[in-house]
């Protein structure tokens, strides 16, 4: 009869645990679009399991090297900003935000350590990206999307959703998903291939004009430009794209009427007086709070908890013209609209500072790895995340599934390309030593 011991056991327990979870990564692109309960649900089990391989593996070590510790420290000072905020929902939800930092150190770790589970979650980006696009089409020419919903109000493509959110979950994908297929065949060489990926990078920057939405427009501008800096191989293909979304907004008053007006005469509108935008009203009242509770914040969701307190009526200090409107909801929403905000207002000045030190931290890591590589799939992830934490633009809500899942997934992705890279070209030197 053969025994086995305990430990044998918990190893067998934790190397299941490790095969379930490539698995749920695998799958959790599809549900980012069209399941978000399930999708953090995806998120916890997997930042779950990683606890109980540690624990089994009784290695600490995961909790103090890298950009760890600094995540750690940013999610204690809003849990304790959210501790004095006197609101058990916010300091709920503040604990459970440890879920999104523990995915991406366990897909960067442990789940995705192998160029053939790397590649499985890529291709199933690129293939949410795909059913994005195509539903895109189907609306622009028919009318109505696969479920019978139509354009948005504002004419915007919804894609495979019902609201306006093609343009955000099209990005997503844009880079580290679609773009990869275009890069790769100009790689190989040869007038066809070369004319071929262009045509497709072409075609994607069309797709995403006429989605018709003025934020992911511009990202996806500035990722454009960020490829032809980094991959030069990048440069014509970038060029085709660009020049094909530059006569495609020319030609917008043809194509899509209601896509010109969105993102060329409001913008322009927006523009010309942002402080009194909808979007500076909302960025005012926001540093506004930053600047009444400027250590600590007020806590998690606190933008959204006080909003409509009269204290933050005011105008900016030294900047009499951003003002608030006379009425005293303006500039309230349910978010602050961008990352940095959002962290100051929940976290205070303390908070902002460890974000911004760990947004350095993991940008400049995968910076050092694409260099030493020049690996594709590494620069455009490192294209995509440099644009999410662009810190001029507006952006949904760095704490909700939506947008946490879709960033911790690719920044998770990402470490681990960039540590199987790292740890690739360290052997084969010392091997050639």
């Amino acid at each position: 009869m053969i025994q086995t011991s305990p430990r044998s056991t918990a190893l067998g327990i934790t190397g299941l645990l490790g095969t379930i979870s490539a698995v749920l990564v695998a799958i959790l692109p599809f549900f980012q679009l069209v399941g978000r309960a399930i999708a953090d649900g995806i998120i916890s089990a997997i930042a779950i399991f990683f606890l109980i391989q540690m624990i089994a593996e009784r290695n600490s070590r995961w909790l103090r090297e890298g950009w760890f510790p600094l995540a750690l420290a940013l999610w204690l000072v809003i849990v304790l900003a959210s501790a004095l905020s006197h609101s058990s929902h916010s300091l709920v939800e503040a604990l459970v935000m440890i879920r999104f930092p523990l995915f991406a150190r366990a897909l960067e770790t442990w789940v995705l350590t192998s160029q053939k589970r790397q590649m499985s979650v890529q291709l199933s980006i690129a293939v949410a990206g795909i059913w994005i696009v195509s539903q895109c089409w189907q609306q622009y020419l028919t009318g109505t999307n696969l479920m019978g919903h139509p354009r948005w109000l504002d004419g915007a493509l919804t894609g495979p959703f019902r609201g306006p959110r093609a343009g955000s979950a099209l990005l997503m994908t844009f880079f580290p998903g679609l773009m990869l297929f275009p890069v790769l065949l100009f790689q190989k060489g040869g007038p066809r291939n070369k004319l071929l990926a262009s045509a497709l990078a072409a075609f994607l920057a069309l797709t995403m004009v006429l989605v018709g939405q003025r934020m992911p427009t511009l990202q996806t501008g500035l990722g454009l430009l960020l490829c032809a800096l980094l991959i030069r191989e990048t440069r014509l293909i970038v060029a085709a794209a660009a020049g094909t979304a530059v006569l495609t907004i020319l030609a917008l008053p043809i194509l899509s009427p209601p896509a010109y007006h969105k993102l060329v005469i409001h913008f322009l509108e927006q523009m010309s007086d942002f402080p009194h935008s909808d979007y500076g009203q909302i960025y005012i009242r926001a540093l506004m709070m930053v600047h009444q509770h400027p250590i600590l914040g007020m806590g998690f969701d606190g933008y959204r908890r006080l909003c409509d307190d009269p204290i933050y009526q005011h105008g900016f200090p030294l900047l009499d013209k951003w003002v608030l409107q006379n009425n005293p909801h303006e500039g309230c929403n349910i978010h602050t609209h961008n990352f940095y905000l959002e962290i100051a207002t929940s976290g205070g000045l303390l908070a902002l500072a460890l974000f911004v030190a760990l947004v350095i931290t993991w940008l400049s890591t995968l910076l050092r790895a694409y260099l030493s590589s020049r690996d594709a799939l590494l620069g455009l992830l490192l294209v995509i995340l440099t644009v999410l934490f662009w810190p001029i633009e507006s952006n949904s809500s760095f704490f909700t599934e939506r947008t946490g899942g879709w960033v911790y997934l690719l920044l998770g992705l990402g470490l681990a390309r960039a540590r199987m890279l790292t740890i690739g070209q360290s052997a084969r030197t010392q091997t050639a030593g």
